[in-house]
């Protein structure tokens, strides 16, 4: 996996790891990478708790779309050509004020042609399979006084190339329960790159955070989420039953402590219009339950 990204990424800009080399030596295999500063939770953390907003709302911009870039690469890799998605509005989504753009939906039908197109060409297709802020560097230019510095996509320890960019893998994949998508507690239900969209949301939605009130708003948050307790107190989702007489069924909701949260960020002085367009396609295009239904890396992309 790494060699195949990191073949296709060769300039300095680019927001995933690259692997410099790798070797074996008594019979233990080694791999060398860029030195990073810090990981993204330890940047919240240590590096910057408490960032002034003006300085760093358009770093925060430019590094999201940098990191949904990443991801892009990653899943359209053996993508040589093809249709691109179709935006348009979303009638379900709230309605925005006149600086903020209206939130996108993605063209199914587009992507299954794409699918249709490229499926015997180029077979295969990428999943990073653990997208979280632990696996998300900060690289630094020392010599550079004013460089905030730039993410980086890591860790494909869990990262698949799948034979069809439709979901081919069962639940069994491991992923960090903070940052798992739904359908991870849904048996049968195959997993595809839609569940790393739902991981880069919950990403993104603490990068808000930590933008409007610094680490402290990313605490609480987790705070928040967690009240509940359980199995799985930290995820971004819950799982109801359904009793009937047939029997008990469970079902997937994005936590009440979530959509309150990003009620509460709306509400910040400080949320601006770009913020308030931002929270929007994190709430209905990311945060998505039915994972047909969430946005593409690519669109992702094309709306940030």
């Amino acid at each position: 996996m790494l060699k195949r990204f990191s073949g296709t990424v060769s300039d300095s800009g680019s927001h995933v790891i690259s692997l410099l080399a790798t070797y074996e030596q008594s019979a233990s295999f080694y791999l060398i990478f860029p030195w990073a500063q810090a990981d993204l939770s330890k940047y919240w953390m240590v590096n910057n708790p408490s960032p002034n907003f003006d300085e760093y709302v358009y770093w925060v911009a430019d590094q999201c779309l940098g990191l949904a870039n990443g991801l892009r690469l990653i899943h359209s890799y053996g993508i040589t050509e093809g249709p691109e998605e179709s935006l348009s509005s979303n009638a379900d989504t709230r309605k925005l004020s006149d600086a903020v753009s209206t939130p996108f939906r993605v063209n199914r039908g587009s992507v299954q042609q794409l699918i249709i197109n490229e499926s015997a060409r180029n077979p295969y297709r990428g999943r990073h399979g653990d997208i979280k802020p632990e696996n998300i560097l900060w690289f630094i230019d020392p010599s550079d006084p004013n460089d905030q510095g730039t993410l980086k996509i890591s860790d494909f320890g869990v990262s698949e190339l799948e034979t069809r960019l439709l979901a081919t893998t069962t639940n069994t994949v491991p992923f960090t329960p903070a940052y798992q998508p739904p359908e991870m507690d849904v048996k049968g239900t195959a997993i595809g790159q839609a569940a790393d969209i739902w991981s880069l949301g919950c990403v993104y939605l603490e990068f808000v955070s930590w933008l409007l009130g610094g680490f402290s708003y990313v605490q609480e948050f987790a705070k928040r989420k967690s009240a509940r307790g359980g199995l799985d107190a930290s995820a971004f989702f819950e799982i109801n039953e359904i009793t009937s007489t047939e029997g008990s069924k469970g079902y997937a909701l994005v936590k009440l402590a979530v959509i309150e949260w990003i009620d509460h960020l709306h509400s910040d002085p400080a949320c601006t219009g770009f913020v308030h367009s931002f929270l929007d396609v994190i709430r209905f295009r990311l945060l998505v339950v039915d994972s047909t239904r969430r946005a593409t890396s690519s669109a992702v992309c094309d709306r940030l």
